[in-house]
């Protein structure tokens, strides 16, 4: 690709071109840091463009999120970084879809004392805001400490 273009995607497309992104920067979901790896979503959001958006400035938005969970399965800390998407030409729920890179640990008592909590990025103009509060924040620092139990990228509408 020519210096200075961007790659594309469509956001049903959007997991395997994060997987691409990631395996250009030899990060492993299972393996690389949580800093390292939610810097490259981050990075995936500011360099990689999604097509067939809304016309809405809220079209393309990421989501830094944290806290325990359970969704069947048992409780787990989680952290991750949602990218979501609005498409063109659809309405309502149908229009929104998400990509979410989703790391999974133990539910310690620190954990569980964390509050449930997300920080919202609306424009790569404010990426920067968005990695100090990551890189700051006692969720990223937890989960750096603590055993991954697994990893997942998913795509899915919403």
């Amino acid at each position: 690709m020519p210096p200075g273009e961007r790659a594309s995607f469509r956001p049903e497309r959007s997991r395997a071109a994060l997987l691409q992104f990631l395996a250009a920067r030899y990060l492993d979901i299972d393996l690389s840091p949580p800093s390292s790896l939610l810097e490259a979503v981050i990075h995936f959001f500011e360099q990689e463009a999604a097509v067939g958006l809304a016309d809405d400035p809220n079209a393309d938005m990421l989501f830094f999120e944290w806290g325990v969970y359970d969704w069947g399965q048992g409780a787990h800390f989680q952290i991750s970084m949602t990218r979501q998407f609005i498409i063109a030409g659809e309405q309502d729920d149908d229009a929104i879809s998400q990509l979410r890179l989703v790391l999974y640990h133990p539910p310690t008592p620190e954990a569980q004392a964390l509050k449930v909590g997300n920080f919202r990025c609306d424009r790569k103009v404010d990426t920067p805001h968005l990695r100090a509060f990551v890189a700051s924040h006692e969720a990223l620092r937890l989960a750096s400490s603590l055993q991954r139990l697994r990893a997942e990228i998913v795509w899915s509408p919403v």
